[in-house]
């Protein structure tokens, strides 16, 4: 197709796509982070065992089902995405909530609403 963005995946933890991975826990997490990465994603989000996405996809890569360079490619996506934005450039960055003070209070306790200050 042509597409050179990332790809990323919705909230692995949800429920449609974890009972598609009977055995539960960090092995279905793993095999979903790997079928994830063979169907083109690059970025996982929330997979539901973190550990286990990441030892099945590292696993994945040591038995040869995904290659390395596909990883590389991912990352080198990502890295590409922050340096186009400044990310690389940033440092670390401090969330701060807003004031409960301030209008739409009810809305400062949600971290949705939060700002990324520097």
């Amino acid at each position: 197709m042509g597409f050179k963005g990332i790809v990323a995946t919705d909230a692995m933890e949800m429920g449609a796509l974890t009972r598609l991975y009977p055995q539960g826990g960090a092995a279905a997490s793993g095999r979903a982070a790997v079928d994830a990465v063979k169907a083109g994603n690059d970025m996982l989000l929330l997979p539901s065992d973190l550990e286990g996405a990441y030892n099945g996809v590292l696993r994945a890569v040591r038995l040869g089902e995904i290659s390395e360079k596909r990883i590389d490619e991912s990352v080198l996506k990502i890295l590409r995405a922050k340096a186009m934005t400044g990310l690389n450039k940033a440092g670390w960055s401090v969330l701060t909530p807003c004031r409960p003070t301030s209008p739409g209070r009810r809305a400062c306790r949600s971290p949705s609403a939060w700002r990324n200050r520097r």
